[in-house]
């Protein structure tokens, strides 16, 4: 079964990605970025601006 994965993917990959975690990053099905160190607060900003879009991506598909 395909699962989802909307709200916070990128901080998600940004720290699957700081802890060598393979298994997150298959399942999220990308690259991890180069410098996830830096790219975290900036993921984490974007994430929480589209929030509310990911919630309703989440319940309504």
């Amino acid at each position: 079964m395909y699962e989802r994965v909307f709200i916070y993917c990128g901080t998600r990959l940004d720290w699957a990605a700081l802890e060598n975690d393979n298994a997150t990053i298959r399942k999220l099905k990308t690259e991890a970025p180069r410098y996830p160190l830096v790219d975290l607060p900036f993921s984490f900003a974007m994430d929480s601006v589209f929030l509310p879009l990911a919630i309703s991506a989440e319940i309504f598909h």
